[in-house]
């Protein structure tokens, strides 16, 4: 029975991959065809895709996220490629590379977006919600503007998608052994699940041993990258983000033109937060029921985008903050479900009582 169950769930998950894949192909294709990556951030992570595990191809924080840089050499060493002709064109980068490296980043999205679809499923076990999730996670406004970039955002919205539900299941040893790996994919989502739990704990959502336990491995993640950057690999570049003075003077002394940016390009563009602070609403008017979960998300949200704007990101806040993006899809897919439900049980009453 259980053997059974885990391949029905395995089962639906292959469909569900499918399908996003065939639903969003497009989106990788005009990424392919038209965008031209910015200098200063897929230029840092080239020689990393070219010499993964080589800690001297790039400065830090950059060099430390070996994960995509691995995943981009191993699918370059497949040898699939498209040839056709793009609009980027540089002599320096191989283009070979840079399809390798925008398709990585848009397999981990379609990963991020099926396990979304998990999430509602563990909530719902409804099978068309969970592909409503997937979507909303795949027409997120970071899809474009910062996953299918060639760059490391698509791993690691599947890393944070992954770790949710392993969180949600409390499967506590698989957590932690992938989390500890995320310190070599962005060495912020520790902390935004460390952030999660803190504020699970004061909101009393969840079970509390399971957020302790998520706290003290977050902070054991964090300290180990701490190490490793200070002492253990050491890799120089960007020395003043790890700086307390650095930090207060951004907290102290912001600019004007950035924090117009940040609104815009950081907040403005959390376009799936937006859907499901409307579904939580009307929620929460029919019910009066607060929805806790949501909202310590919403505050992780507020408190990393706080934590990049001290350590000096400016506008990239928005793109970091957005790794929640696939959680906040889930959350947006289930509230829809439940308020589906509601609606439905208010039909049947009033069909009860005319009868």
């Amino acid at each position: 029975m259980e053997t059974h169950l885990r391949s029905s769930i395995f089962g639906f998950g292959i469909l569900r991959f499918g399908i996003l894949l065939l639903a969003s192909y497009g989106i990788f294709y005009f990424s392919y065809k038209y965008y031209v990556p910015i200098r200063a951030d897929f230029y840092r992570y080239y020689p990393m895709y070219q010499r993964p595990l080589d800690f001297t191809a790039a400065s830090a924080p950059f060099v430390y996220r070996q994960v995509s840089a691995i995943l981009t050499h191993a699918l370059y060493l497949t040898g699939i490629f498209y040839p056709k002709e793009i609009s980027f064109a540089d002599p320096e980068i191989d283009q070979r590379m840079f399809f390798a490296a925008l398709l990585t980043n848009y397999l981990g999205l379609v990963g991020a977006a099926t396990l979304a679809g998990r999430i509602v499923e563990l909530r719902t076990g409804s099978f068309a919600y969970s592909l409503l999730a997937g979507l909303l996670c795949l027409v997120s406004f970071h899809s474009q503007t910062a996953v299918i970039t060639g760059i490391t955002d698509g791993i690691s919205w599947l890393f944070v998608a992954g770790l949710y539900v392993l969180y949600l299941k409390r499967a506590r040893w698989a957590f932690a052994i992938l989390l500890a790996l995320s310190i070599f994919q962005r060495e912020v989502i520790p902390l935004v699940f460390g952030l999660i739990a803190f504020f699970a704990l004061l909101a009393g959502q969840g079970e509390r041993r399971n957020n302790v336990f998520v706290l003290a491995c977050s902070a054991a993640c964090v300290a180990a990258y701490l190490l490793l950057r200070a002492a253990i690999i050491g890799a120089p570049g960007y020395e003043w983000q790890l700086s307390v003075r650095a930090i207060l003077e951004n907290l102290t002394s912001p600019d004007a033109v950035s924090l117009r940016a940040v609104i815009f390009q950081g907040f403005l563009s959390q376009n799936v937060i937006f859907i499901a602070a409307a579904i939580h609403v009307a929620l929460w008017l029919r019910t009066r029921i607060v929805p806790r979960e949501f909202l310590v998300l919403v505050i992780t949200f507020v408190a990393i985008t706080a934590i990049g704007l001290a350590d000096g990101i400016g506008v990239n806040v928005g793109r970091i903050a957005g790794m929640l993006s696939p959680i906040f899809a889930a959350l947006a897919a289930t509230g829809l479900f439940q308020l589906e439900k509601l609606f439905s049980a208010r039909a049947e009453a009033r069909q009860f009582v005319e009868n």
